[in-house]
């Protein structure tokens, strides 16, 4: 479990759901006796992925510099700084949890294609 963690570092829950269709996939059209979805299996594809993240780096970085460009005033007064804080740590708390709960799915599913 910990090298899944690892290894999708960064990915969000499309990257992740992607990964996991990919490897059912192969594990569907594999010869008898290979047709689970194994860490090694779901390793294998990882590595082959790249997520939405390193994909749109420049138009995510394109976006965050139109907003700092426009300096947007809050509506309740609130500082850029304070909200900006705010949101990385709700954020991070969410993209963890789901991060988290995806993998949990992740394991489910492969124990669940393990029978074929």
């Amino acid at each position: 479990m910990l090298k899944l963690l690892q290894a999708t570092e960064g990915y969000s829950g499309a990257d992740i759901e992607s990964v996991v269709k990919e490897a059912v996939e192969a594990a569907f059209c594999a010869p008898d006796g290979e047709r689970t979805v194994t860490t090694e299996r779901l390793l294998e594809v990882i590595k082959n992925t790249k997520s939405i993240s390193d994909t749109l780096k420049d138009k995510i970085e394109k976006l965050r510099d139109e907003y700092k460009k426009y300096n947007f005033k809050t509506a309740n007064g609130k500082t850029e700084a304070n909200i900006k804080t705010k949101m990385q740590e709700d954020s991070v708390k969410l993209e963890k949890d789901a991060q988290m709960n995806i993998r949990t799915n992740i394991f489910g599913l492969s124990k669940m294609f393990a029978s074929f």
